[in-house]
């Protein structure tokens, strides 16, 4: 059963029990696609298949007790249908980093660094983004862990957003975790900048401030190795 059967057909199956149809029926609804979009009819729908253990639904119905979307926010039942969220690589990496975020926060759960970790993990070590910056700022803030400022940058550097990369670029610029190295922050400066496609107010300001005592060769050859790190970057990965 896929979404080129009738939006008819699909509600059909739905009312019959079919929890794979009850999903493809609410994803319709909460997307507008085929079907006028209609959050209460997503609930009810993601709901019903929920209950009977759809892994993709209980993760879109978590994001909308999470976010209030046609229901009041439930914090609390987010947390518990998330974990349910074994699915799809890309819902079940959602909902491990979101999860990850509630239990640092104690968001609809009791804060726990443990836990933050335990599911930044899951989803850092398989390449998702912001569970990997998240990840590499418990090791920076010493959040559950001891702090551990190597193993804040290597994450920082798998995640590559623009908030691991600018916070890469301070930690040279102040001397954390390494030797203050000016170069390398300027480096770091304009990568964030590169992948905020050139806004940035914060990297934009560190890179002026640096341009005042950093000679014309520092800054070619600062250039030189962010271009280097980008075109590596490009190179296939295993």
């Amino acid at each position: 059963m896929d979404g080129e059967i009738k939006p008819a057909h699909l509600i059909i199956e739905a009312r019959k029990g079919n929890s794979h149809a009850q999903y493809l029926v609410a994803l319709k609804y909460y997307t507008g696609q085929d079907l006028t979009e209609n959050f209460q009819q997503a609930l009810h729908w993601f709901s019903k298949s929920a209950e009977q253990n759809d892994s993709v639904a209980c993760y879109y119905l978590g994001i909308m007790h999470y976010e209030g979307i046609g229901t009041p926010r439930d914090y609390g039942k987010a947390a518990k249908l998330l974990i349910k969220a074994y699915g799809p690589k890309d819902e079940w990496l959602k909902a491990s980093c979101l999860l990850g975020e509630m239990y640092q926060t104690g968001k609809g759960v009791t804060q726990d660094y443990d836990r933050a970790i335990e599911f930044y993990s899951r989803a850092a070590h398989q390449r998702y983004p912001r569970a990997q910056y998240l990840l590499g700022r418990m090791y920076d803030q010493g959040m559950g862990v001891e702090v551990d400022y190597e193993q804040a940058r290597t994450w920082y550097l798998r995640a590559r957003n623009r908030d691991a990369l600018l916070r890469i670029g301070d930690m040279y610029a102040k001397g954390i975790g390494a030797a203050q190295d000016e170069i390398e922050a300027y480096k770091f400066y304009i990568l964030t900048l590169k992948v905020s496609w050139g806004e940035n107010a914060k990297a934009a300001e560190r890179l002026e401030a640096l341009k005042q005592s950093l000679s014309v060769e520092q800054i070619e050859l600062a250039e030189q190795r962010a271009t280097a790190l980008v075109e590596n970057w490009r190179k296939p990965k295993d």
